[in-house]
């Protein structure tokens, strides 16, 4: 769509959600990550899982939510849920066993929660919380450290950054392949996402 303005153009384009998974969390995270930025990358990351998990749920559960019943990508007391429900897509299920879904679960270890340690850490600090720590594969090699282990020296639960974001990358695909097959039971993976401006 263009409009025309006092000799100006404004156009603007819209990237759908399966485009922007493509975009941003594959190819923008991916350089990020493939070029060195490894602290930095962590925050997409995390914030990319929270996204998926707001992408791919049901349409009728969400509705049922206590505090927010509209069908919408808006995040009131459906952050935890959203981020545990897309690490449920994770090949490697010891992400779940640091994520339950409640905080009640037997299961819940406050110091290694990703939820509040890594999302939320990265969401408000900048930095990860608890007793998480972030590294590379070239350090974690050095270190005797394994990705989604707790450190026996140090304590502290391990995150790789090329590990975490291989994850994710099939994460994203397997997203990508379900919005193809139409298998999201929700409006939102279907639509427009994102609204480009320019002006020329």
């Amino acid at each position: 769509m263009n409009i025309t303005i006092d000799m100006a153009t404004i156009s603007k384009e819209n990237k759908s959600v399966k485009d922007f998974i493509q975009t941003v969390l594959i190819d923008n995270i991916g350089s990020l990550v493939g070029t060195g930025n490894h602290y930095l990358g962590f925050g997409p990351q995390t914030q990319a899982i929270e996204l998926l998990g707001a992408i791919i749920e049901d349409e009728d559960i969400e509705r049922l939510q206590r505090h927010n019943r509209e069908s919408e990508f808006d995040t009131r007391s459906k952050s935890r849920r959203r981020f545990h429900n897309a690490l449920k897509l994770f090949s490697n299920q010891k992400y779940i066993q640091f994520c339950p879904e409640l905080k009640t679960d037997a299961s819940y270890q406050a110091d290694y929660d990703l939820y509040c340690n890594l999302r939320c850490g990265y969401a408000h600090q900048m930095r990860p919380t608890g007793k998480i720590s972030v590294t590379t594969e070239p350090e974690s090699l050095t270190d005797g450290t394994t990705h989604l282990e707790i450190d026996q020296l140090s304590g502290r639960l391990i995150i790789v950054s090329e590990i975490l974001y291989r994850d994710l990358k099939e994460v994203c695909e397997k997203v990508i392949a379900m919005i193809d097959s139409g298998k999201i039971n929700h409006t939102k993976p279907y639509g427009d996402f994102l609204g480009l401006i320019s002006y020329v």
